[in-house]
C-alpha cells in the first residue's frame, strides 16, 4: 500500500554547493576543495578565519539594535500657551 509519494530531487539539486539534498560525502569534498581553493589563492588559514567571520556576522546580526530615544523639543519660557493653542499672536 502506497501512503506518500515523494518527488525525486533533480540531479541540479543533488549536486550544486550548499545543496541540503546531496549526499554527506560530496557535501564534504565540495567543502575541502572550497578550503584548498580559498588558502591557495588567498594564503594559508584564509577558510577559517572566513568561516569565523560569517559565524560572528551572523550573530552580531541577530542582536537587536537599542530602540532610537524619541526626540523631544523643548519649550521656550512662555511659549507653552502657543503649543496649547491659546495665543494665536505673541506680543513681544
Amino acid at each position: 500500500m502506497l501512503v506518500e509519494e515523494y518527488g525525486k530531487p533533480t540531479w541540479e539539486q543533488l549536486l550544486s554547493r550548499g545543496s541540503e539534498c546531496s549526499p554527506g560525502w560530496y557535501a564534504e569534498s565540495q567543502k575541502l576543495d572550497d578550503i584548498r581553493f580559498w588558502d591557495a589563492a588567498m594564503g594559508e588559514g584564509f577558510s577559517e578565519w572566513y568561516e569565523w567571520y560569517l559565524k560572528t556576522e551572523a550573530e552580531s546580526a541577530k542582536e537587536p539594535a537599542p530602540p532610537d530615544p524619541a526626540a523631544v523639543q523643548p519649550l521656550l519660557p512662555g511659549s507653552e500657551c502657543w503649543e496649547a493653542g491659546i495665543a494665536e499672536h505673541p506680543t513681544f
